[in-house]
């Protein structure tokens, strides 16, 4: 009986997590646009989050003697993102030379209006955005209508 209904239950399981994993994406992105925006007033130094989506990978720098040096230990370190999940700028980010993009917080606490995309296995879409360059980003989820 527990063996028929596990294996009723596991299909959906696998859907479930596979959202979950989009999800658990678009938060970290958000709790590291978060933590940059503070950093940067803290410090009174830009910070940068960058995305590479070729490597599904992002993670935090910050401008250290001329240039932006890559944070080395958590919060900030390299995060890559689940298998089947992508993660992209909406519109062209900021680029790198290495081919990734970021968006920019200055110590006054503003950063530029920019949309990163979280597109999970299954289709659901996750929109990590900031309307204002005074604002903080914020996480539209499938539920809320992200498109």
């Amino acid at each position: 009986m527990i063996a028929i209904v596990l294996g009723a239950v596991a299909p959906s399981m696998r859907g479930f997590a596979a959202s979950r994993s989009a999800a658990d994406t678009a938060s970290q992105l958000l709790s590291l646009t978060k933590y940059a925006r503070s950093q940067a007033i803290a410090a009174g130094r830009p910070c940068r989050v960058n995305v590479d989506s070729t490597a599904g990978e992002f993670w935090l720098s910050a401008a250290e003697n001329g240039t932006f040096v890559e944070a080395q230990s958590d919060p900030g370190a390299r995060i890559a993102t689940s298998d089947g999940v992508t993660i992209r700028f909406r519109g062209s980010g900021a680029a790198r030379p290495d081919g990734a993009s970021y968006v920019e917080f200055q110590p006054s606490g503003r950063s530029a209006v920019e949309t990163i995309e979280v597109l999970g296995r299954g289709g659901e879409l996750y929109l990590v955005t900031c309307d204002s360059p005074t604002e903080g980003f914020y996480v539209v989820t499938p539920a809320e209508g992200a498109q």
